[in-house]
């Protein structure tokens, strides 16, 4: 209807998008919660999310041998967040370079152990969150922009390297994004 008139039917602002919101093991948690997304969404506006299938929060951690993985973006156009650890972390590996900076410019306290190759993390209270939002969520959408702009489906548009740095620099808009609104607000 071009009148703008909705025959009484509500108008939802913003497209709906799945949030699946699993139940961690013990000892783990989300440091997002639905709202949480949500938030991030309507600050990214719609155009972030679509295409996107659905978030998953899920229960298990993936922790693997190279690292811990906080989020995946898969091809299908899921994205999946992976539960933390609630206490603090004692990491049987030292952090790459760039982890270790991207962690510190988010307020966490580290502690490396050089001789035995073990890095403990402490987390200040909501520290964690305000990196999940940026350098996880934020980013896991931007692989999805990538691939959208690129218009493929069901395979990666470039390489992994590449692919990487674009959504890098997407989480990076973001987080510039958050202050300028807030500054202006």
């Amino acid at each position: 209807m071009l009148s703008g008139k909705t025959g009484g039917r509500t108008v939802d602002e913003w497209p709906r998008l799945p949030i699946l919101v699993c139940r961690t093991q013990p000892g783990m948690s989300h440091p997002l919660t639905r709202r949480d997304v949500e938030a991030m969404i309507v600050l990214l506006r719609p155009v972030s999310i679509y295409g996107v299938k659905s978030v998953q929060l899920r229960p298990e951690p993936a922790i693997r041998a190279e690292g811990i993985v906080f989020g995946e973006y898969a091809l299908s156009g899921d994205i999946s967040l992976y539960a933390l650890p609630t206490a603090d972390w004692t990491l049987p590996y030292l952090l790459a370079p760039g982890d270790v900076a991207a962690f510190r410019r988010y307020g966490a306290k580290l502690e490396v152990d050089l001789d035995r190759d073990v890095t403990h993390v402490h987390w200040p209270p909501g520290r964690l969150k305000s990196y999940c939002l940026y350098e996880v969520l934020a980013h896991e959408l931007g692989h999805h922009a990538v691939q959208r702009r690129r218009g493929v489906a069901g395979r990666a548009v470039c390489r992994r390297k590449d692919h990487e740095a674009l959504a890098e620099l997407y989480s990076r808009r973001a987080l510039q994004a958050t202050k300028e609104r807030t500054i202006c607000e």
